[in-house]
């Protein structure tokens, strides 16, 4: 009672004493007289205010992020610089821009270059901390300065799934049926594919791949393989990884070579996807590839990029959903990496704890979710629904990435698995090869096909049998080609006691244009009968051919009809010989190379700008095909 009445008597008090009028109550309407009245003059005395904080400048603090979340991250930085946020009198200017997490962990291994890649990151955040691992241990193997802390914290996480089609995960037993990575890797082996399944009319189980060396869920697939073929998880040792050794090799042998589409990127695949779809081919395109949960929901809204522009887009006819092995899986945990180095000091790191701190607010956070995402501590939005393809209660573990050195020995031998090939590399060399690069500083595209085929034939392992050609017009009499290097084993030692790998190197230090035409069909006709007659047992026998033009052969020639017939009737079926196109630049005939390509089952790549050739080359040249 006695409490109730202080209670009461102090409510009551309360009451009474706000019905007097005061000097705060007066100096309050004076305040908003001036307000509703003379606006203009409350503008003004702030201005000196926020022109005071920032009176030293502003702070640029360069963020780098991956592709996937630079929408979600430019839209915060610009909202949070209207805040006017200060650190020592400058004001914070946060520079956002999206680098896939492999470019960017390559460039810091090898030092930042400022003058290709843009400013130097005070902060980076990679898809995944694994990529951040990579480049420590790099760096420390170099000899480098370590630019990568001990812990950083996460922006946002998206789950690695195995991502199939609806039809096929139902048959399964999705979403009840729970399955595990050791069971897809069984169904991947089981040689009698979707008819173990009642469903013969599906064909072959496959699985989709995307490089590791490139993609953030190539990468965790090959660590989620690597798990399995082990039977550890994070704790998982080198020496334990050399022990099994020859266990591991086969699962990742039978994992790259099954059947099933390749792409460097999550990106790339799905594109391709989307385009198998429209065509009502998705069934018939892939039965599972690993993904992150983001893509999928991404896809299944028809945005197969996960970019954000803003148009409308069709939903895909048959919608993709992710399978949450049981077993637990990893993540992509978006790491923010505040570099240690000698460029980022106090200030700026105090600039980046304050962008973080609004990063992991509960409106950004939530913004990350509308976007597919999960949260920093792994909470779906609604947007994760059943309806979506997607099980917001899972998965029920998630896994830490093993040691940074059992990624690398992992990656190695996966690159080690594909590269056992049979490869005759031909080049153009038409005057058209003479132009110039815009923006590279004078190069012209022959010194950029130069340097990007001397650079990947570091990539090659010591076994694989590789030679080169050269083909413009009538390069040797009424010839297109003339051989450069005769194919063979690229660490063997050739009668003039040079390593075969030394003059692979020299002849492509030494590729000159010519000022001829492009003799591109009967250049491609001779190859491929060419490796057929240097056709390795055991080996994947592929003719890469680069080119920026199309044939126009002065002399005649076939044409490509014929051609066409010519591949497709002289293949044989034991002795497969794929051709790889890669066309480069605006004037590159990529749908005459597609057509090549289709007709020996081969790959097609298209590089509209020729300053991305190193990419598109690496690629085509690790992305061999199975036999």
């Amino acid at each position: 009672m006695d409490n109730e009445q202080a209670s009461g008597g102090g409510r009551h008090l309360a009451q009474r004493r706000g019905r007097r009028p005061t000097a705060l109550l007066a100096a309050a309407c004076i305040l908003l007289v001036l307000a509703l009245g003379i606006g203009g003059f409350v503008v003004f005395v702030n201005r000196p205010a926020q022109s005071l904080a920032c009176r030293e400048g502003n702070l640029p603090l360069q963020v780098v992020v991956s592709p996937d979340q630079a929408g979600v991250v430019t839209q915060a930085a610009a909202e949070y610089e209207r805040r006017r946020p200060a650190v020592d009198d400058r004001c914070v200017d946060v520079q956002v821009r999206g680098t896939d997490s492999a470019e960017a962990a390559a460039a810091l291994s090898t030092g930042w270059d400022e003058s290709t890649q843009g400013p130097r990151p005070d902060v980076w955040v990679p898809a995944a901390s694994t990529w951040a691992l990579q480049v420590a241990l790099r760096q420390q193997a170099s000899g480098q300065e370590v630019l990568i802390p001990l812990e950083y914290p996460k922006v946002a996480t998206t789950p690695m799934v195995m991502a199939m089609p609806k039809p096929m995960a139902e048959a399964l037993g999705w979403p009840r049926t729970k399955v595990g990575w050791r069971e897809l890797v069984g169904v991947v082996a089981e040689q009698k594919g979707w008819k173990t399944f009642g469903h013969p009319e599906w064909g072959a189980f496959k699985l989709g791949k995307t490089d590791p060396n490139l993609s953030t869920p190539g990468m965790e697939a090959l660590i989620a393989a690597v798990f399995a073929a082990t039977g550890q998880t994070s704790e998982l040792s080198v020496e334990t990884l050399v022990k099994q050794e020859d266990q591991l090799r086969r699962v990742i042998l039978g994992l790259e070579r099954a059947p099933g589409q390749d792409a460097d990127t999550p990106a790339t695949f799905l594109a391709n996807l989307q385009q198998a779809d429209q065509a009502g081919q998705t069934l018939d395109f892939v039965s599972a590839v690993p993904l992150d949960e983001k893509s999928v929901w991404d896809y299944n809204r028809g945005n197969a990029s996960g970019l954000e522009d803003g148009g409308e887009r069709a939903k895909p006819e048959v919608p993709l959903v992710a399978v949450y092995p049981t077993e637990g899986t990893l993540e992509a945990d978006h790491p923010w990496v505040v570099l240690r180095a000698p460029w980022v000091d106090e200030t700026k790191r105090r600039a980046a704890a304050g962008f973080l701190d609004y990063l992991r607010s509960e409106p950004i956070q939530a913004r990350f979710q509308e976007a597919g995402f999960r949260t920093s501590e792994g909470r779906p939005g609604p947007q994760l629904s059943e309806a979506n393809g997607l099980v917001p209660d899972q998965p029920a573990r998630v896994l830490a990435p093993p040691a940074p050195k059992v990624v690398a020995a992992a990656l190695q031998s996966w690159n080690a698995a594909r590269k056992r090939s049979n490869v005759l590399a031909v080049y153009d060399v038409s005057g058209s090869m003479k132009e110039v690069v815009p923006g590279t500083g004078g190069k012209t595209k022959m010194d950029i096909v130069k340097a990007a085929a001397g650079q990947a034939l570091g990539l090659f392992a010591p076994e694989t049998n590789l030679g080169t050609w050269v083909f413009s017009s009538n390069l040797a009499g009424s010839q297109d080609w003339a051989e450069s290097v005769p194919i063979g084993p690229t660490n063997a030692r050739l009668p003039n006691g040079k390593v075969r790998r030394e003059v692979l190197a020299e002849a492509l230090a030494n590729l000159q244009a010519t000022d001829g035409d492009t003799g591109l069909y009967d250049t491609t006709l001779a190859a491929f009968r060419a490796l057929q007659r240097s056709y390795a047992p055991q080996r994947i026998n592929i003719v890469v051919l680069l080119t920026d033009g199309i044939n126009d052969d002065p002399t005649g020639g076939i044409d490509r009809d014929e051609l066409l017939r010519r591949l497709k009737a002289e293949q044989q079926k034991d002795r497969q010989v794929r051709i790889i196109t890669v066309a480069y630049g605006a004037d590159a005939d990529a749908a005459s190379l597609r057509l090549i390509s289709q007709a020996t089952g081969g790959l097609a790549y298209v590089s509209r700008n020729p300053a991305d050739i190193l990419r598109v080359f690496t690629d085509a040249i690790t992305k061999l095909p199975a036999t």
